[in-house]
């Protein structure tokens, strides 16, 4: 399968495909970069080879009839010449660096942008992640993504040099190109050899390195920090972090030693090869009388011309190869389509009570797992009720709602939505409709009023987020805050920032779901950050807001579950039991044993 791969990398149709993506990308970047690399390269292409040639005439003219006026403009022009190549090259090359950092910078926000759009699922996904860090590589290993254009550049200029320097052999000695051309051919499977290694040892540390960024990542981060202080998880970090870290010595130690041994052998067949040549021209100065001083200084300066060439041609080859896999990379992950299978064309209901939705039969299995999360459910969710869902940690509650939203598809069974499968209809319109509060959630380094209604102009004043923040209780604390609703979130990121409580946290999530207005409100576990006296609150707001909306409820404080219409019981990923509460109390079954549990709980508090 490598030997596959390898091939394909060194397709031509491939190098095609990356340059031509390459160069189209950076074109819409800045058209002036491309021309100003093609100065670049008919510079460096031709002024040495002019330079060698006049310095030709230079030395027959001295060593011949030394006019004044001829030794004058030959100087003067190589001076000259010299003089000027070097300063446009030295203005060009700055010129250049400014606008490579733009077109990768360009690259860099191509793939954050679609990290930014893909959806949840893969996201989540191991795979993928491994291609978004691979993708990464390819933006910041060996020039970048970019980087492939100098590549190709530097190839053509390098193919211009060695038939410009083949023809200007023909009146000395085609011997010494060949010979060198057949030497470094020889050396094409050594740096193979190197560039396989080097490759095979990225893609190790790749994944070393992203254990490691997670795991240092973990000793400083706000929420980490307090576990690990608290239990003292500062030693496992470091034995894991020192572990990875000479893992990863070891892999670079290893491909160091293996580098080395190729290229001293490279160097030993350089060294070789020059003095055969050198030994060919002063043979050939003895034998020829008209090979005079200034041939064998042009045929000294073209061998190592040819020879500078047709190893930056060799080596330019050989890192497009490298670069060709880290450019595939790139583009395979841009082209991932990132999106579940979106073809619905249906409308959404337009009232808001009819939203009703059914399960038949649903299976879930998250991807890489051997079993199902979700068994056969088969539930109904009736437009303008309060469902709850409750049942153990591991139940399938969470993932329930994964599917509702259609952050995945089910990979069994089906849900409706009014008699319709969900995935008829529009998933961007579908998650409008949506409004949901996870357990998890916690705010962006934005300010409150950008972190509830998600605005592009956070100048613009808007009452509603103040509505939302009054029906939460928490206008009281905004309003005593230097920018009010314009307080950014963290003060590590803003220095007037303010960094809010576990329950104010959930608070403004449970504003901003009530900011949207969507006809289907969710609160996975709203209320477990959040006082006994908040949670009343909100259980009162959210009764009032509600209303004739379709609105689903998971807690593990079944106290909550009164308020609803509806109760769904969860056990190892099955609904075992539906009704309300007064019913399920009632009988025997997991829901009055949790109940009677709770129960027991607060009267022993109580006692």
């Amino acid at each position: 399968m490598k030997g596959k791969c390898r091939a394909s990398f060194l397709n031509l149709k491939n190098v095609v495909e990356n340059g031509n993506y390459v160069l189209k990308t950076t074109c819409q970047v800045s058209r002036i970069y491309i021309i100003f690399l093609l100065i670049q390269m008919l510079l460096g292409t031709a002024g040495p080879i002019l330079i060698s040639v006049l310095t030709k005439y230079l030395l027959d003219e001295l060593g011949g009839s030394r006019g004044t006026r001829q030794l004058v403009l030959l100087v003067t022009a190589i001076l000259v010449m010299g003089a000027g190549i070097t300063a446009l090259k030295s203005l060009l090359e700055t010129k250049c660096t400014d606008l490579e950092i733009l077109v990768n910078h360009r690259f860099d926000v191509l793939l954050q942008k679609k990290t930014a759009v893909m959806d949840y699922e893969f996201i989540e996904s191991k795979e993928m992640q491994e291609k978004r860090e691979l993708a990464k590589s390819g933006i910041q290993r060996m020039g970048g993504v970019s980087g492939y254009l100098n590549t190709l550049n530097s190839i053509v200029a390098s193919t211009i040099t060695i038939i410009t320097i083949l023809i200007l052999f023909q009146g000395i000695k085609l011997m010494v190109p060949v010979m060198i051309l057949v030497v470094r051919i020889l050396t094409i499977y050594l740096n193979r050899k190197i560039e396989k290694k080097r490759y095979e040892f990225s893609q190790d540390n790749d994944r070393l390195n992203l254990v490691f960024s997670y795991t240092y990542f973990m000793t400083h981060d706000e929420r980490a920090a307090m576990d690990s202080r608290v239990y003292d998880l500062i030693p496992l970090y470091r034995k894991k972090m020192s572990g990875l870290q000479e893992e990863s010595y070891r892999n670079n130690r290893k491909g160091a030693l293996a580098e080395c041994r190729y290229t001293s052998l490279l160097s030993l067949a350089q060294y070789g090869y020059l003095m055969a040549a050198y030994c060919i021209f002063m043979f050939q100065a003895v034998r020829d009388p008209l090979f005079t001083i200034g041939s064998l200084s042009m045929a000294v300066s073209l061998t190592n011309q040819f020879d500078a060439g047709l190893k930056k041609l060799i080596e330019s080859a050989l890192r497009l190869v490298s670069q060709g896999k880290y450019v595939a990379a790139y583009r395979s992950f841009l082209a991932e389509p990132g999106h579940m299978s979106d073809t619905g064309k249906e409308k959404l209901p337009m009232e808001t009570s009819k939203f009703t939705f059914r399960f038949e039969n649903v299976c879930f299995r998250y991807p890489g797992c051997t079993e199902d999360i979700l068994k056969n459910v088969s539930c109904e969710i009736i437009g303008g009720q309060k469902t709850a869902l409750v049942g153990e940690n591991g139940s399938g509650k969470s993932t329930f709602i994964k599917l509702l939203c259609r952050l995945y598809d089910p990979t069994g069974g089906r849900i409706l939505l009014n008699g319709r499968d969900i995935r008829e209809y529009s998933c961007q319109e579908y998650r409008k409709a949506i409004a949901v509060v996870f357990q998890d959630y916690d705010m962006v380094p934005f300010s409150v009023k950008e972190n509830i209604n998600i605005s592009t102009e956070p100048e613009l004043s808007d009452p509603t987020v103040v509505e939302a923040l009054e029906t939460v209780g928490m206008q009281k604390k905004i309003v005593t805050l230097p920018e009010k609703e314009r307080t950014y979130a963290y003060s590590r990121f803003h220095e007037q920032g303010v960094n809010f409580s576990g329950g104010e946290k959930q608070k403004i999530a449970i504003a901003r779901a009530l900011y949207k207005d969507a006809a289907v409100m969710i609160l996975d576990e709203p209320t477990a950050a959040l006082d006994p006296r908040s949670e009343y609150e909100i259980f009162e707001m959210f009764q009032s807001r509600v209303k004739q909306k379709t609105a689903i409820l998971i807690s593990h404080r079944l106290s909550s579950c009164r308020i609803c219409d509806r109760i769904l019981v969860f056990k190892e990923g099955e609904v075992v039991q539906t009704g309300t509460h007064d019913s399920l109390s009632k009988v025997d079954g997991l829901y009055k044993a949790l109940w009677e549990a709770q129960a027991k709980h607060y009267v022993e508090e109580m006692a």
